[in-house]
């Protein structure tokens, strides 16, 4: 027995022009149509000046629509009380621009007021000037994401909670409320073989293997990479109808 193939889609979320309005009308009418999910990313802000180019790619510039970026938790918690079925969540959170306690709450308290609805996607991101306004090294960010998630992970666990790691630390203490999906919501892995958590392009061949095999152990769920959606899709509804 195949499993229904259910379609997700992106909120409205840049641009200037983005109000509550049109947010909550596209989610709603999302929810109405069938749609199995919404997602929202995460960007900070529109530097003038930018070193490491759009998506890693020296050179290239970074899309206007980037001026404003609504933000995802926030976002997301508006959404989770105007919709009551659909799943919500992020196709990328960027892991250097949290700490685990704070955001492992932030996630259980969307979990419980959606009613378990929630989904959470992390990349390693490729702003460094975005990773400069939180004093994280750009360098990190691989080891940075796989210890962030270890220790939400302690978080949602059974009290009491620890972790030590090499940038996280967690004492001894209770951290509550736990999510609703036990033992946690989803969390997927972006890319086009469902295990790369980093943007693969902008690496060398060795180092994304070893980046796929990251994800791969943290992963549960696909979101297929910008730019490769439609053919994604295309080859999903292709091995659906055949299964059928």
């Amino acid at each position: 027995m195949t499993t229904p193939l259910r379609v997700g889609l992106s909120l409205p979320q840049l641009g200037s022009h983005v109000d509550a309005r049109a947010v909550r009308g596209f989610a709603e009418r999302a929810e109405e149509l069938g749609f199995g999910s919404l997602f929202v990313q995460q960007h900070l802000f529109f530097p003038h000046v930018v070193e490491s180019g759009y998506s890693a790619r020296p050179g290239l510039a970074v899309p206007e629509a980037y001026r404003s970026v609504l933000q995802p938790m926030e976002l997301l918690a508006a959404v989770a009380g105007w919709t009551s079925e659909i799943v919500i969540g992020t196709s990328i959170l960027v892991a250097g621009y949290h700490r685990p306690v704070d955001l492992a709450q932030r996630i259980a308290t969307l979990d419980i007021l959606s009613g378990g609805r929630t989904v959470f996607g992390f990349s390693v991101g490729w702003s460094d000037e975005e990773h400069a306004q939180y004093n994280v090294d750009p360098r990190t960010r691989g080891r940075r994401v796989d210890e962030l998630i270890d220790a939400m992970k302690a978080c949602w666990g059974p009290d009491p909670v620890s972790y030590e790691g090499e940038f996280f630390h967690i004492p001894v203490s209770d951290v509550r409320p736990k999510t609703l999906q036990r033992p946690h919501p989803p969390l997927p892995a972006e890319g086009e073989r469902a295990r790369d958590i980093i943007e693969h392009h902008a690496h060398p061949p060795r180092q994304q293997i070893k980046l796929r095999r990251r994800a791969a152990a943290i992963g549960h769920m696909h979101h297929p990479h910008p730019g490769q959606q439609v053919e994604h899709l295309a080859r999903q509804m292709q091995r659906g109808a055949g299964a059928g």
